[in-house]
């Protein structure tokens, strides 16, 4: 329901029309505003909100798009995030991943979500 509303907020905004590429740098702003957000308890500036839901719906996009088949198996390692995982929880490995990373910043988003999670909870072989 949340990715929903972020998709929507996406299509508001016109990023998502043709693709959507986010940069290393933007994803750690908005997952970044999303720790701080937590850590107000909710209490946040309309823009701090909708940085904060980009994060959430950023990841969860990522997650569903793999769940699909979209990603790269050759690319990326499999992340097995546990089943109880929810969207809160993922945003927040990402952002702190971000935040203790900043020397891959460099790289797009959607790749570094993938590393985040894939750092966090690597799949038993």
């Amino acid at each position: 329901m949340l990715a929903a509303a972020c998709i929507a907020m996406l299509s508001e905004t016109g990023h998502a029309a043709g693709g959507f590429h986010m940069t290393g740098e933007e994803l750690t702003k908005y997952c970044l505003a999303f720790r701080q957000f937590k850590q107000q308890a909710g209490r946040a500036t309309s823009q701090e909100r909708h940085d904060a839901a980009l994060c959430i719906g950023y990841v969860e996009g990522i997650l569903d798009s793999e769940s699909l088949g979209g990603g790269s198996p050759s690319h990326f390692p499999a992340a097995c995030p546990p089943n109880d995982a929810n969207s809160n929880t993922l945003a927040e490995v990402v952002a702190i991943f971000l935040d203790q990373n900043p020397a891959l910043r460099h790289h797009t988003g959607y790749h570094l979500v993938k590393l985040a999670l894939e750092h966090s909870y690597p799949c038993k072989r």
